[in-house]
């Protein structure tokens, strides 16, 4: 079994691996309180100086019988855990509004589409009023047009009531 000597004491260790500027030591049983400082020699199990250790003396981190070192300062910290994001709970009345306000916004966006439907059949009038064109000429879209009207009159007192619904609680 490898030890490792520090200030002229002698640990036992599983193991020792080394990664960037970490220094990770597997003592065979839990360590109080040693003090890295200088450097640490590295025996075989016969007791022979297998390497020298220099540099690693700040404790990044202890895990029962493991000891991780840093050799530029750096100290681990656990990472803090975002707590659950906490929905709170509606009211009715809140559910109630929630859903008023979904069906404002679907009721503006149609009308806004009724109205950009309009804009692209806008050219019949201005061709039936200069002559170019007869009504029996442009008889679907005319119909189409009206269909749209009565829609957005329809959707226009929908929202009507859905703002004033509001405004009376």
């Amino acid at each position: 079994m490898e030890k490792l000597r520090i200030k002229k004491k002698e640990y036992d260790i599983e193991g020792i691996e080394k990664d960037g500027n970490l220094l990770k030591i597997m003592f065979s049983s839990e360590t109080d309180n040693i003090k890295f400082a200088g450097t640490m020699d590295l025996l075989t199990a016969g007791g022979e100086l297998e390497a020298t250790i220099c540099g690693y003396t700040t404790v990044y981190k202890v895990d029962g019988s493991t000891v991780v070192l840093s050799n530029d300062g750096s100290v681990y910290t656990e990472p803090v855990s975002e707590p659950d994001p906490v929905t709170p709970e509606l009211t009715e009345e809140q559910k109630q509004e929630q859903e008023r306000l979904a069906k404002v916004t679907e009721t503006e966006s149609r009308i806004a589409a009724i109205d950009a439907e309009f804009k692209t059949l806008d050219y019949i009038g201005i061709k039936i009023a200069t002559g170019r064109a007869s009504i029996s000429d442009y008889e679907p879209e005319i119909a189409r047009m009206s269909e749209l009207a009565d829609e957005k009159n329809e959707l226009e007192t929908q929202l009507t009531d859905l703002q004033s619904t509001k405004e009376v609680e």
